[in-house]
């Protein structure tokens, strides 16, 4: 996200969240608890909340944009614009299982290594790498065939992965706020049904964008998601409105 600023509208002011464990943060403990983390960065987020924004999450950046919308609407008087869901199961449906989860348990069963009595986040090292690599990104074989990245990286991933199993969805009604879903055809993790699943969570519109690409369109497709963003967000900036924020994850 660190080139967004330069092609999202200059009357959108573009914040990147960077949790524990990541860039600038490498030394942290990642966090692995989907509570904490949403706790912690609503308290960041406070001074940012004083004008229209709107959320952009990929993957479980998705599961946690959702949360945190959730938290606000419940603790606070105010909520996002509008919500961007990239390459993203919707909340309800994280915990599927199909093709994807067959064919990742059919390879790892294959493995001396596999446990069958751990969780996917628990696993040695050699088999939670085997399990990233099902989700087709680009940039899986740079991290894991680096030994330096792989001791850094994976912690990281680990928790994201334990944030994601031990989810508990709480359902309620549908928001009033529009909703905006990326997916990709070559995506392997997300399927048509789910990128639609995404309109269980709003009364007001959903719109989905289904297009080539794999699970990581937010970089191989970086500038449709850029324009479409411009687009919805036009009626919140310029001179109708303070600048807004763009919460990325």
């Amino acid at each position: 996200y660190r080139n967004w600023a330069q092609f999202i509208d200059p009357t959108i002011e573009v914040v990147a969240i960077e949790p524990p464990g990541r860039l600038g943060r490498i030394t942290e403990t990642p966090i692995a608890d989907m509570k904490e983390f949403v706790e912690r960065l609503v308290l960041e987020m406070e001074g940012l909340l004083d004008r229209p924004f709107a959320f952009f999450g990929h993957c479980l950046g998705a599961l946690t944009m959702y949360e945190t919308t959730r938290r606000l609407i419940h603790t606070t008087t105010v909520r996002p614009d509008h919500l961007f869901a990239s390459g993203a199961r919707p909340p309800d449906r994280i915990t599927d299982q199909g093709s994807f989860e067959e064919r990742v348990m059919h390879d790892l069963l294959k493995l001396a290594e596999f446990r069958i009595s751990l969780p996917a986040y628990a696993q040695p090292d050699d088999v939670f790498a085997e399990l990233i690599r099902h989700f087709n990104i680009q940039a899986t074989e740079q991290l894991l065939s680096d030994p330096e990245l792989r001791r850094l990286m994976l912690p990281v991933v680990r928790a994201e992965f334990q944030m994601a199993t031990d989810y508990q969805f709480v359902r309620e009604p549908p928001w009033e706020i529009p909703i905006t879903c990326f997916a990709a055809k070559g995506d392997p993790y997300v399927s048509r049904h789910h990128a639609l699943g995404w309109g269980r969570f709003t009364n007001s519109r959903l719109q989905v964008h289904i297009r080539e690409g794999a699970h990581f369109a937010v970089v191989d497709d970086a500038a449709f998601i850029h324009d479409v963003i411009n687009r919805e967000l036009r009626g919140y900036s310029g001179s109708a409105h303070e600048q807004g924020a763009e919460v990325a994850w």
